[in-house]
């Protein structure tokens, strides 16, 4: 008897246990995809995340049209059907969701523009500084092979913001 009780409490208890999780699971999901249409919306894109957790599968969906709707989106289209600059902007904006839900104390940046045109590079480079400027509790870490020459820090956030150049040597 102790032990069918034992059992049914246990078993009770992990039923608990995964509805817990799965109400973990739909809000951080609906968090990242809210922090991922608002990061597209900022650059005048239209997106969003299909979660497929059964076949761990993340789906983004991306209308880089400036002019596009929400129902532009019915006609989805793969990430993989975008231009270089449109999958990097796409991909800052996954990031920054992912870090707005994680909350790592580095974020870093590795070759961030490297498939950039010279003005999406721009654009990017302010909405990634202005990010880094509204997060001061964390430290970032941006790293391009292109140089900071068009990083433009306004004089009030200088002490705020360090960048450093290394050089290539002979």
């Amino acid at each position: 008897e102790f032990r069918r009780v034992l059992f049914r409490s246990l078993g009770c208890m992990l039923d608990t246990m995964k509805n817990g999780f799965k109400h973990i699971l739909r809000s951080t999901r609906k968090k990242i995809n809210w922090n991922f249409t608002l990061q597209l919306s900022a650059r005048n894109y239209v997106g969003k995340l299909e979660f497929n957790h059964k076949d761990k599968v993340l789906m983004i969906v991306v209308n880089p049209d400036s002019k596009a709707s929400a129902a532009a989106l019915d006609v989805q289209r793969d990430i993989r059907s975008l231009s270089g600059g449109e999958k990097s902007v796409a991909q800052m904006c996954l990031i920054a969701s992912l870090w707005e839900n994680m909350n790592p104390p580095f974020r870093a940046l590795d070759e961030w523009d490297v498939f950039l045109d010279n003005i999406n590079r721009k654009s990017i480079s302010r909405t990634l500084l202005g990010f880094g400027l509204s997060k001061q509790d964390y430290q970032f870490i941006f790293i391009s092979p292109q140089g900071a020459g068009d990083v433009d820090v306004n004089p009030a956030d200088r002490s705020k913001v360090t960048i450093t150049e290394i050089k290539k040597t002979a």
